[in-house]
């Protein structure tokens, strides 16, 4: 539900509106947002929401990068309730004009994903999973390195990889 909300110009009422109407249509589904990691300060998040991740692509060890680790702790602090939980929105998607100004290869893929699994792991009380968003650009592209993550995720039983299988 809402992609980068804040970023969109999506408000807050306009979010909450959506959000809620689907919370009370189905209460057992979960609702997600995922909001660009620029506008995180701005974001408020609805009661309605259960998850909530942003995107920031083209880190390479996002589990050691201060700037991703800052990120999350904002997004953290901005649930409203603790029982909000994060996902994490693996960068799986290799574009390589972007990913290489970063001094990320395609084979580098593979460790990112893993880093972005290492990270899940270490939080497991507040997030729920890993997440790879599909964008109609996104057709063609190579799903190597989501792949790789939620196998391994799922071969360790973990509650990242258990959610990875239901997105």
């Amino acid at each position: 539900m809402g992609e980068e909300p804040t970023w969109n110009d999506i408000s807050y009422l306009e979010l909450k509106s959506a959000t809620d109407l689907i919370k009370s249509t189905m209460p057992n589904t979960p609702v997600l947002i995922v909001e660009a990691y620029p506008s995180i300060d701005g974001l408020q998040i609805p009661d309605s929401v259960d998850w909530v991740g942003f995107d920031h692509y083209f880190i390479k060890d996002p589990e050691n990068s201060s700037v991703f680790r800052d990120e999350l702790a904002r997004l953290k602090a901005k649930r409203s309730l603790r029982a909000q939980k994060i996902v994490l929105v693996l960068d799986a998607h290799y574009i390589a004009s972007a990913h290489g100004a970063a001094g990320i290869s395609e084979a580098d893929m593979k460790a990112v994903a893993t880093s972005y699994y290492d990270l899940a792991c270490e939080r497991p009380v507040y997030c729920t999973g890993i997440a790879h968003l599909i964008t109609p650009g996104d057709r063609g592209q190579r799903y190597a390195a989501f792949a790789a993550a939620r196998a391994a995720a799922q071969r360790a039983g973990s509650s990242a990889g258990r959610s990875m299988r239901r997105m």
